[in-house]
This record gives structure tokens, C-alpha cells and sequence, in this order.
């Protein structure tokens, strides 16, 4: 519980003296590769597998207890900050602060 709180007084100190990480509105996510944002759906806690796929269209399947997902991007292609948060926060139905710690 220390070691949590430590890390969140440290980003509330990077936050008051000007990140380029946060806004006012909430948390500011960075832009990810496909390939690299589906790697972080296939891990734990998330645990999505591809259970079909044609071309680039995937359809994923979680595991432990998660909605499944449609994933049709392109390996190479780079997904926008608030794409990444869309996903992860309104399609698997993570909190924020739980979103931001899997990128």
C-alpha cells in the first residue's frame, strides 16, 4: 500500500509542475502501435485470445470474464491516444487508473 502511494504523490508532483501526460479531464493516453496494444489485450490481467481472424480483422475472446472485442487494425498502424482509452475503459469496462497502468 506504500509503495502505491508513493507512485501516486509522485505522479500528482509530475502533474502540478507541468506533464505532458495529464489533462484536466482525466489521463492523457499514449498512441500505440495495433501490434503493440494487441499484445497488451493477449496478457494478464486481460487475458484476450484471437479465437477468429481474417486479414487484419480479429475477433478476440477474454478469458477471465471480459466482453469480447472486435479488433480490425492493421499490425503497423498507429491507434491514437483516445482510441486506446475508448477500447480499455468504454469497450472492457476498465477504470481509468487501471487502463493507464496495462499501457
Amino acid at each position: 500500500m506504500a509503495s502505491r502511494l508513493t507512485a501516486v504523490s509522485q505522479f500528482l508532483r509530475l502533474c502540478l509542475t507541468g506533464c505532458t501526460i495529464c489533462r484536466t479531464e482525466g489521463v492523457r493516453f499514449p498512441s500505440l502501435r495495433a501490434q503493440r496494444f494487441l499484445a497488451i489485450l493477449r496478457r494478464a490481467p486481460l487475458e484476450y485470445e484471437i479465437v477468429r481472424q481474417r486479414g487484419s480483422h480479429r475477433k478476440l475472446r477474454s478469458s477471465t470474464g471480459y466482453p469480447p472485442l472486435g479488433f480490425s487494425f492493421h499490425d503497423r498502424e498507429t491507434l491514437p491516444g483516445s482510441l486506446v482509452k475508448e477500447i480499455l475503459v468504454d469497450d472492457v469496462g476498465l477504470s481509468e487508473e487501471e487502463a493507464f497502468r496495462l499501457v
